[in-house]
């Protein structure tokens, strides 16, 4: 999860509905209400055994009561007895199916417990008897990203966002859904809530804006937010990062190394600034000195997999396959993508270990069923293989899940020339050659801005 998200999680899960509400005066009382409250302090004060046992007597005279079982549950989660709650919420729901306060109350047990499939079919189905409950929006928001559900999450903040009541910060929402849709590269719809933001100068709302921008296309506001980033926080390597990338993206070599010469002045030694040296020096073909930077910022931090996968990249470059595949693993065993096992897969379709390439990419699909890069690597296994209309059906699909995979519309490209198709393969290269000289800061952009980890 992103770090703008993580501030908005830090409403992480919202409590449970009924908690600790107080049976104010003039209200009628149950006749159970002295006893549940004598259970709760000694909750409170940790006798447990007692709570337990008074909570049992109540319940033996109310045993149809949907409520009172709610509140049982939400009375063990407020103290940390989660898993004593969860049958609480069961026996509610054995009464009453769809009795809306369980559905959510169990919902964040649930996922308190980490079980996140099934708070999300909890929340879906809470919504779905009442699409106006706004905290249920809001955590199956927050649950369907854990799950990189990013559709799913984004229609529920934007829910949660309308409501009149709503859970979190207008801003909060705004931000939530925001990154959501940064994920699904909705660039521009990302950059115009994040436009709506009250504080847009919090720094981690100017790191993703300035990245939703120059990923939509508008390169200049792009740089001028980055900029203000820079400005606001002088120490962190992500605004020198991301700025250079952007001057990377357009092409302007001399800006992108003036804003790196000036990033690693204010924080010398950054592994995420030497890696963007690396990466600059790769772009203009200078093979070993982007071996040379990336070795600093592996010796700088090497639990970073960018540096290892870039090493990869380049060792192959040399002819040092050992060293490559070598690199790549080390990659691969840090990376939060499937980017560097795929790179291994399709250096290993160079080498011809065909099988071996697709064990791999197999193993990669199941983890990553929706990755553009995962389904580019099959199409180039199956070009290999001749099986040219099952390599055409995976290349199309991940230009459309990534339409600026510039090694996708190559390999495309090469079928339909090796099939005959000469005038639609010319165009297939065209956007190969339109795409690809920015194509890895344009990669890295995204990953700086949806990964939880940094370089710093």
């Amino acid at each position: 999860m992103t770090s703008v998200v993580k501030r908005v999680g830090s409403a992480f899960w919202m409590l449970p509905s009924l908690l600790f509400v107080s049976l104010a005066s003039g209200q009628s009382q149950p006749a159970w209400a002295d006893a549940f409250q004598s259970a709760v302090a000694q909750l409170r004060q940790g006798q447990t055994p007692a709570a337990l046992q008074t909570f049992e007597g109540i319940w033996k005279n109310n045993s149809n009561d949907p409520q009172l079982a709610t509140w049982i549950g939400a009375s063990l989660d407020s103290t940390g007895h989660h898993k004593q709650a969860s049958p609480w919420y069961d026996r509610a729901l054995s009464i009453n199916p769809n009795f809306e306060p369980a559905l959510n109350d169990l919902a964040l047990n649930t996922a308190t417990l980490g079980q996140l499939p099934r708070a999300q079919s909890l929340l879906r189905k809470a919504l779905r008897l009442n699409p106006s409950n706004p905290r249920a929006a809001y955590n199956l928001g927050l649950i369907s990203f854990r799950l990189r559900n990013y559709a799913d999450a984004a229609e529920a903040f934007k829910q949660a966002r309308g409501s009149a009541q709503a859970p979190a910060s207008l801003d909060q929402l705004a931000l939530a859904e925001a990154t959501a849709r940064f994920h699904l590269r909705q660039y521009s719809q990302s950059a115009h809530l994040l436009e709506t933001v009250g504080n847009r100068q919090n720094h981690e709302c100017l790191l993703l804006l300035g990245s939703a921008h120059a990923l939509s296309g508008d390169s200049p506001s792009a740089i001028r937010t980055l900029q203000a980033a820079v400005q606001g926080a002088p120490d962190d390597p992500q605004g020198y990062y991301r700025l250079a990338l952007v001057f990377m993206l357009g092409r302007l070599d001399h800006e992108a190394q003036n804003v790196l010469a000036a990033g690693l002045k204010q924080t010398r030694n950054s592994p995420m600034l030497l890696f963007a040296e690396a990466l600059k020096n790769d772009m203009q073909g200078k093979t070993d000195q982007a071996i040379a930077f990336c070795k600093q910022a592996r010796g700088a931090n090497p639990r970073q997999p960018q540096p290892w996968a870039l090493l990869g990249k380049l060792y192959a470059a040399n002819g040092a396959t050992d060293d490559a595949l070598a690199a790549y693993r080390q990659a691969i065993a840090l990376a939060s993508d499937a980017q560097p096992a795929v790179d291994r897969a399709q250096l290993l379709i160079r080498l011809q270990r065909l099988p071996e390439a697709e064990t791999e990419l197999r193993a990669i699909a199941k983890r990553y069923p929706d990755s553009a890069s995962v389904d580019r690597g099959l199409g180039k296994l199956y070009r290999e293989e001749r099986r040219f209309e099952l390599a055409e059906k995976y290349l199309r699909k991940a230009i459309s899940l990534d339409p600026d995979d510039s090694e996708a519309y190559y390999a495309l490209g090469e079928v339909l020339r090796i099939t005959g198709h000469t005038d639609d393969a010319k165009k297939e290269f065209a956007i190969f050659n339109e795409k690809k000289p920015a194509a890895d800061a344009r990669r890295l952009l995204e990953l700086a801005a949806t990964s939880s980890a940094s370089m710093k």
